[in-house]
């Protein structure tokens, strides 16, 4: 059961810092258009 749960939260907490990550590659590409379009 425990090895169950573990496998879950691995895969949340997995989920959680690829969004993380995408969001900020989202917002730093975001900014490096508008410095192009400067």
């Amino acid at each position: 059961m425990m090895s169950y749960l573990r496998r879950y939260l691995d895969c949340v907490l997995m989920k959680k810092l690829y969004n993380h990550f995408m969001n900020i590659k989202t917002i730093i590409i975001d900014d490096y258009d508008n410095l192009i379009s400067y």
